[in-house]
């Protein structure tokens, strides 16, 4: 898809929650916002969220709405890529 001149992907990803494992979004904005220097405070005031629902979306107990984690990589400067993977249930 293109929304102002950049390329999204946009897929829904269907998983069973597996308490061993955070899900890849868990990681993916915990190492970018560290990769960044910045730290929880700072970016949950840049996004207008309070510090402990980003620190629960880097620790995989909230899901974030695909327009959150676009302000999310907005912020950090990136450009945000889902891929998807089909799991058998």
């Amino acid at each position: 898809m293109f929304f102002n001149n950049k390329v999204y992907v946009c897929i829904v990803i269907m998983a069973k929650k597996d308490r061993k494992s955070n899900p890849q979004y868990a990681n993916s904005v915990r190492n970018a916002r560290r990769k960044r220097g910045v730290s929880q405070i700072n970016l949950s005031k840049r996004l207008g969220c309070s510090s402990v629902s980003l620190s629960q979306i880097e620790n995989g107990n909230a899901y974030p709405s695909f327009k959150l984690l676009n302000r999310i990589a907005d912020k950090l400067n990136y450009k945000l890529q889902i891929h998807v993977r089909f799991l058998e249930w």
